[in-house]
């Protein structure tokens, strides 16, 4: 295999790198929580988040693979004219796809406030959104600490979603979109 075979298509691209940039998470996310939470808010929270924005773009991007991949498929889709329209058609269907991509793009748009649009000024969910709160106790010496956590457990359950929905599209030849459209 040469070295840009793992960009050639959606199959390589998933198994080469969003694949396993997912199970890297995943091993890191059930180490961060076996051990003592003395560094929940060190180090090991910041590469608990390195490894999830990893692993949530590399599953996003995937889509954007799969529209070379199939170019006569991401056609049928609804509201696509051309395969660069497919992947933010994509992720528009409801599901965990959608709700990944809503996921990466507000860890993106993480400095950006408000956006003038066509009707005034629009807010786009950004990273401030996304902060879950997390309490910790320090019994030895009396103190409590309330601090963000990233990502939420809703954000990795959608993310195990999304990856288990790549991974059967791995067992098929078949475009992974299929039943989508049949919903159209």
């Amino acid at each position: 295999m040469k070295h840009w075979d793992v960009f050639s298509n959606y199959r390589f691209y998933l198994r080469g790198i969003a694949i396993p940039n997912c199970q890297r998470f995943f091993e890191y996310e059930v180490a961060f929580f076996s051990k003592d939470n003395s560094e929940m808010f060190g180090e090991a929270a910041i590469m608990r988040i390195r490894l999830f924005f990893n692993a949530a773009e590399s599953l996003n991007n995937a889509i954007d693979y799969v529209a070379h991949s199939f170019p006569d498929e991401v056609k049928s889709f609804e509201l696509v004219n051309k395969a660069s329209d497919f992947p933010k058609r994509a992720s528009q269907v409801p599901g965990e796809l959608a709700s990944l991509r809503e996921i990466v793009n507000a860890y993106k748009h993480c400095v950006r406030g408000f956006n003038e649009g066509r009707d005034g000024p629009v807010s786009k969910p950004n990273a401030r959104h996304l902060l879950g709160p997390t309490l910790s106790f320090d019994f030895e010496n009396q103190d409590y600490y309330v601090g963000p956590s990233i990502p939420q457990r809703e954000h990795v359950n959608i993310l195990h979603a999304a990856y288990h929905f790549w991974s059967e599209a791995l067992k098929s030849d078949a475009f992974p979109f299929a039943d989508q459209l049949a919903d159209q």
